[in-house]
């Protein structure tokens, strides 16, 4: 079982028909998830659209060992204005950020940056690249969501991702 499956789980077993309800419940949740997934590192970041605040917000949480970020393990932080991210570099305000210009080659960058996939749990170290896959893009609004795709990069599910092998060159969607 993985960490996304785990939250799920969890997820599933709380009736929310709103946003905010889940918001509320949430601090609970993520306790119960940290007691079952003790031993994954997660980062976790959900948007939504909150009624009670008439507006999108981004709740981040996250368990590692100690503060990331200026966030201490644990505790859920309310984003309600900017924009949020997690290993990418600096975005331009909400207003001014265009997926396309921005959204895109900040999602390159960070592909190109080799880490600790161990994300420092234990001793060992194991260096690689971490994004691969697809890059979409979402916009939180009353109305609802719109989504799209950006960007698919051609990795194959089994091998190491390599950002700079030959022929590797992401299409956009």
């Amino acid at each position: 079982m993985n960490a996304s499956h785990s939250f799920t789980v969890i997820y599933e077993e709380w009736n929310h028909e709103t946003f905010d309800g889940f918001v509320g419940d949430l601090s609970d949740m993520m306790a119960l998830y940290d007691k079952q997934a003790d031993y994954f590192e997660t980062d976790l970041l959900i948007a939504g659209y909150s009624e009670e605040k008439r507006r999108p917000v981004a709740i981040g949480w996250h368990n590692r060992k100690e503060a990331y970020r200026d966030m201490e393990p644990g505790k859920l932080y309310v984003h309600e204005t900017g924009s949020v991210s997690f290993g990418l570099p600096a975005l331009p305000s909400a207003e001014s950020f265009d997926p396309v210009k921005h959204g895109i080659p900040a999602f390159d960058e960070a592909r190109r940056e080799k880490l600790n996939l161990w994300f420092g749990l234990g001793d060992q170290v194991n260096m690689g690249y971490r994004i691969d896959g697809s890059l979409g893009h979402a916009e939180v609004t009353e109305s609802g969501i719109k989504s799209a795709w950006l960007k698919h990069w051609p990795d194959r599910v089994g091998e190491p991702i390599d950002p700079f092998k030959a022929g590797q060159i992401a299409m956009p969607l």
